[in-house]
């Protein structure tokens, strides 16, 4: 396939903004903290050249994370209109609050959970 079949819009984009509710949910101090493309979406939205350039900035970032000695991402992506949204949510909130109990500072939100 080629550059001209994949997308109609413009190779060269405007940036686009994040909106502010989407960088800090007010339920249980949800917080914008990855970045998720799915790929079916990058492959029908980008051109061949943005892929390119999208899987080069992946492995990248997959070379720093091993060079600081960490594993790559390995994660879990619940869409929000999944049924499984909310619960996966309260899992991981009945999580924290456990061991925010056990251990106050131990589950301190500036802090990776996992060192992931």
């Amino acid at each position: 396939m080629t550059d001209q079949n994949k997308s109609t819009e413009p190779e060269t984009s405007d940036a686009v903004a994040i909106p502010d509710e989407r960088l800090v949910m007010p339920d249980f101090g949800r917080e914008l903290r990855y970045m998720v493309i799915k790929l079916k979406d990058a492959e029908t939205a980008l051109t061949e050249t943005e892929l390119s350039i999208l899987k080069t900035i992946n492995q990248k970032i997959d070379y720093y994370r091993t060079k600081r000695g960490k594993e790559w991402l390995k994660c879990v992506v619940v869409e929000h209109d999944w049924p499984e949204y909310e619960p996966t949510w309260k899992a991981i909130e009945e999580r924290v609050k456990s061991e925010e109990l056990k251990c106050p500072r131990c589950a301190s939100p500036d802090e990776d959970f996992g060192e992931a």
